[in-house]
């Protein structure tokens, strides 16, 4: 088999080239290259940049909303707890209204509640204050945030 010098010179650059690969196909395997390159970077960045403990930045913190119940500085014991959850308008006193009742007559004037989603929320309070012979009732609009996790507070009722 006889071969002629431009045939052998054809042959090794074929083999030695991309594979004989045209300019379309070069182009592609380039370009998919280069996605890959592109895609393995963006996922190293994205995991690479996360901090060992997310509890300290305040995304995964426990939070706590307590009220203590008060008319004319005095604690009402007999008294249901509202909440309506992110509210930024009065809902009202129509205990129908709220999305939920935190508790019926707490002890002591208090309530507290863990492990309630960030926002903004009106807590409500009605009942009867034996000391003064009167129904009460009250409202206060309420922020649980990243920064202020845990809310303890005051909910003053009055007559009505």
């Amino acid at each position: 088999m006889v071969l002629s010098v431009g045939k052998a010179v054809k042959m090794l650059k074929s083999q030695f080239s991309e594979g004989g690969k045209t300019k379309t196909e070069k182009f592609r395997s380039y370009s998919m290259q280069n996605k890959f390159l592109w895609f393995f970077l963006f996922s190293v960045a994205l995991t690479a940049c996360r901090p060992d403990d997310t509890s300290d930045i305040g995304f995964v913190s426990p939070t706590e909303l307590c009220l203590t119940i008060k008319h004319h500085a005095d604690i009402v014991e007999d008294t249901e707890v509202y909440l309506k959850l992110n509210a930024e308008e009065f809902p009202g006193y129509n205990d129908l209204v709220y999305d939920t009742l935190i508790a019926e007559a707490p002890n002591a004037g208090r309530v507290c509640i863990e492990g309630i989603v960030y926002g903004k929320y009106w807590a409500m309070a009605k009942g009867y204050d034996a000391d003064w012979g009167d129904d009460v009732q009250g409202a206060i609009l309420l922020e649980l945030n990243q920064f202020e996790p845990v809310v303890d507070t005051v909910l003053t009722v009055n007559e009505f």
